[in-house]
This record gives structure tokens, C-alpha cells and sequence, in this order.
């Protein structure tokens, strides 16, 4: 009898994972609506305690299995996909936006071993120090990420930074950072551009 009551748990087990997996592909595939972008903010809110989000894209996803935090007016594009395991988990302060298509990975594959597979090799993930807690990621306060963007572990972006579009990012960006290119590099600076351009508008 046991034998058979484990292999109806099993089932049980695996429809219940089946059927959480449809219902997490229909509310993420969503049409981008009124009640989509509701439904995916309710959500996530349940999932990882999101509070006051602005905006959820169609087809954007949360895959986390560390430390998440979102702060208020998160907005997550089209497409985006927030990836939090292996590490120290994820910061991302408030009025962050992530346009669409962008990609945000918290650890890295391990490739040091040449005799071992890459895939066998687990990961690693850098520590950021931040508020006095561990993250491999930092988005602080007031950040645009451009679309299709890439943040690796040890990212951590300054207040009030733009990202552009394309930009592969993986180090320690200055607040008010212009930022562009594949590795990024900061190109300008946003206090600099806005007193640049007043004087201008003065003379």
C-alpha cells in the first residue's frame, strides 16, 4: 500500500508543479493591458514582496532563489529577465527602470578546471557591500538601464546613472554616470551635461 501512496503523492506532486508552471507562463505572457500589467504587479508582489511597482513588461520574468529587494516604481520592460541564484542576492533601489530585452545575472559560471566540464563546475558570485548587507548586484536609487542591456555580478550602479542601451556591465559605476560600450565605460556625467548645458542656455 505505501508504494502506492507514494507514487499518487508523486503525481500529485508533479501535477501541482505542472500546473503552477502554466499559471506563472500565462499571467508572464499576458498581453501588455491594463489588467495584464495589474496582474503581473500582484504577482510578483506575492512572490517577492514587491511594493509599489509601476510597470511589469509581457514575457518579463524573476527567476530568484536569494535575497530580492525591489523598491517603489520598479519598472521591468518587455522581455527583461531578473536571474538571482548562486550569489548574494539582488538590490534595486526606487525609480529604478529596466527597459526591455535587458538581462540581469547575479553569478557567474565557474571555468577555472580544464579537465572538468564548465557545466559541472558550479558558480561564483562577488560580494558588494551595501547598507550594511551582502548583494552581488546594486542598483541604487534613480537608475535607467537602456534595453538590452547585461549586468553581471559585481555590478553596482550609482544613484541617478543612465545605462545605455546595449551596455554590458560588470564593475563599480559612479553616481550620475553616463555609461555605454561593451565592456561599459563612463562617458559622461549627468551634473556636468545639466550645468553644461544652463550655461549655455545663459550666455
Amino acid at each position: 500500500m505505501k508504494p502506492i501512496l507514494r507514487n499518487i503523492r508523486k503525481v500529485f506532486s508533479i501535477f501541482i508543479s505542472e500546473f503552477s508552471a502554466i499559471f506563472k507562463a500565462l499571467i508572464i505572457g499576458y498581453p501588455n493591458s491594463y489588467i495584464g500589467n495589474k496582474i503581473r504587479i500582484a504577482y510578483w508582489s506575492r512572490q517577492y514582496g514587491i511594493h509599489n511597482a509601476h510597470y511589469f513588461g509581457c514575457k518579463s520574468n524573476i527567476i530568484c532563489n536569494d535575497k530580492l529587494h525591489v523598491g517603489k516604481e520598479f519598472i521591468l520592460g518587455d522581455g527583461s529577465i531578473l536571474e538571482i541564484a548562486e550569489s548574494y542576492g539582488c538590490y534595486i533601489g526606487d525609480y529604478v527602470g529596466i527597459a526591455r530585452s535587458s538581462y540581469i545575472r547575479s553569478a557567474n559560471h565557474n571555468t577555472e578546471k580544464i579537465d572538468l566540464p564548465i557545466l559541472n563546475q558550479g558558480h561564483s558570485a562577488k560580494s558588494i557591500t551595501y547598507l550594511d548587507e551582502q548583494y552581488s548586484v546594486v542598483i541604487e536609487d534613480n537608475v535607467w538601464i537602456g534595453a538590452s542591456c547585461i549586468l553581471l555580478s559585481g555590478t553596482h550602479i550609482g544613484k541617478g546613472s543612465v545605462i545605455s542601451a546595449g551596455s554590458v556591465v560588470s564593475s563599480i559605476i559612479p553616481e550620475f554616470s553616463i555609461v555605454a560600450g561593451n565592456p561599459a565605460r563612463v562617458i559622461g556625467n549627468r551634473i556636468k551635461l545639466a550645468t553644461y548645458k544652463s550655461e549655455i542656455n545663459n550666455v
